[in-house]
């Protein structure tokens, strides 16, 4: 519901074009408190002012000191009214009010996350607790689990006794490469 309309700088002549966005200004559970604020508003400056209640009560006849008196309650009413039926714990948050971003995990949490997928934990329920999506926890223990794989240095491969090609060393090799083992 955005609109665009252009603006003039009379300074120099040119145009901005400014892009209108509504924002949410108060939230009200009383519909003739919400009216009334609506119509203050909304009100154009050619229209006249609200009508002011009258608080001095002595030049006025009775008939017009009741009438003063219900407006007035009235409207205290009507404030009081809203202010109170705004318990946090009774009415739920406005669902078009975005939820704050969440934080985002640590070096530290990510690693107690790994640990705990390791250690055989359910990788969606890590997700969950962490606030990430499972795919980015999969991807990332993927990274880490490649990362924690030992690789056998140069120096731990072996001479074939038969070809004197260089293989890297298992138990069941016995001195030969997969090659001269198969023939």
């Amino acid at each position: 519901m955005q609109s665009y309309h252009l603006k003039e700088n009379t300074d120099d002549g040119s145009f901005d074009l400014v892009e209108t966005r509504p924002v949410v200004v108060a939230t009200f559970h009383s519909q003739e408190l919400d009216d009334r604020i609506l119509k203050f508003l909304t009100a154009s400056p050619q229209e006249a002012p609200p009508m002011i209640i009258e608080t001095n009560l002595q030049d006025r006849s009775a008939t017009d000191a009741q009438i003063t008196d219900l407006v007035r309650n009235s409207v205290s009413r009507a404030i009081n009214a809203s202010a109170a039926a705004f318990d946090s714990g009774v009415y739920p948050a406005p669902t078009h009010v975005a939820p704050a971003t969440p934080s985002l995990p640590t070096p530290r949490d990510w690693g107690d996350a790994f640990q705990a997928v390791a250690n055989g934990e359910s990788m969606d329920e890590v997700a969950k607790t962490l606030n990430v999506k499972f795919t980015e926890l999969r991807a990332r223990y993927a990274n880490w689990k490649r990362g924690q794989k030992s690789t056998k240095a140069v120096a731990d491969k072996e001479e074939c006794r038969l070809c004197g090609k260089q293989f890297t060393a298992s138990k069941s090799a016995d001195g030969l490469c997969a090659r001269c083992r198969h023939d």
